[in-house]
């Protein structure tokens, strides 16, 4: 059977889609966002950073934020990002990853230094957000494994690990005039250990280990089929304990915007991002190694200030340039930005 990757997918489609530069919003303006991702790959990076066959995965997701500026330098944030796989197509005989949840970020970003910042400054930005990421979403192995039993449909993985996160994110920029700046952005987050199940594929291999040692018991009458079903499905559906250990993301992101009129400007951006995906234990015992992934996203904007709300409408298109132990994972996303003031 083939092997879906947790870290795979989780590297592979939601780090950084909220990467953002030291800009804080206005006391009393808002921002929210809407994002759409097309992903997919059918190639995985091995541990020697060569691209070979793996299951093919696309899916599409859909992500969400709000930013409210609190006060001059102070911007409270929340990001569901992807929010939700609204549609998936897994090379895998009735597995599914529809309907799975991201994780929510929650925090609150500082400009120490820049025009809005206690430091004031024409020429650099910086900003920190410290945030905690909170699981919205507990994976029910038990169902899904008597699905695929049953040979129905069933949801492969958690699209998120599950785990509580803390840590944070800081953005530099450097203004080179009013039309072009260059931002470098971070995030890095520790997971807290947790208690969860393991994924279908895993849970079955435990389930169908556990029959074929139960087999002469239910030959010899110790157990009947029912009793040694539930006994190899208790063993399959306990819960181990994860460490998913530090997510580390950084990326570089030239900006340049252009004004058409007025009002109305279009933006130019080509961040490259390297996001690294941390060793994975269970149990104490190493499941999954380490890996990164570097990517490129070229992206066009336009941002409108004509009308009654401020809007903006972004895409871009990332490709994998070079990774390890993660998947050769493109996308395409359609992002859509709304302002407008609260008070």
């Amino acid at each position: 059977m083939k092997k879906l990757s947790i870290a795979l997918l989780m590297a592979a489609f939601t780090a950084g889609l909220f990467a953002d530069d030291a800009i804080v919003m206005p006391e009393g303006v808002f921002r929210a966002r809407l994002t759409n991702s097309y992903a997919f790959y059918d190639e995985a990076y091995n541990d020697d950073g060569e691209a070979k066959d793996s299951t093919e995965v696309s899916m599409d997701l859909l992500g969400a934020a709000f930013e409210m500026g609190m006060t001059k330098e102070l911007t409270l944030g929340l990001q569901w990002a992807p929010a939700a796989v609204v549609w998936s197509d897994v090379d895998i005989n009735d597995a599914t990853l529809t309907g799975q949840l991201d994780q929510l970020f929650v925090g609150v970003k500082a400009q120490i230094v820049g025009e809005q910042g206690y430091v004031p400054n024409d020429k650099i930005r910086f900003a920190v957000s410290p945030g905690i990421k909170i699981p919205l979403q507990k994976y029910d192995v038990e169902s899904e494994l008597e699905s695929a039993l049953d040979g129905d449909e069933f949801t492969v993985t958690s699209f998120d690990n599950e785990a509580l996160g803390l840590g944070g994110r800081l953005s530099l920029d450097y203004i080179v005039n009013d039309e072009f700046y260059v931002n470098v952005y971070s995030e890095i987050i520790y997971n807290l250990p947790v208690e969860k199940n393991l994924d279908a594929q895993s849970a079955a291999a435990i389930y169908e280990s556990a029959m074929g040692d139960l087999m002469p018991y239910i030959l010899n009458g110790t157990y009947t089929l029912e009793e040694a079903e539930a006994i190899a499905m208790k063993a399959a559906t306990d819960d181990y304990e994860y460490e998913y250990g530090m997510d580390f993301l950084i990326e570089v992101d030239p900006h340049y915007e252009m004004m058409v009129s007025e009002k109305d400007s279009v933006k130019f951006n080509l961040p490259v991002r390297y996001t690294v995906s941390p060793e994975v234990q269970v149990e104490g015992e190493k499941v999954v190694d380490s890996g990164y992934l570097l990517t490129m996203a070229p992206q066009v904007a336009f941002f409108s200030a004509s009308g009654v709300m401020p809007w903006e409408v972004s895409l871009d298109y990332s490709l994998p340039l070079a990774g390890q132990n993660a998947s050769k994972s493109n996308s395409v996303t359609l992002q859509v930005k709304l302002y407008g003031r609260i008070f």
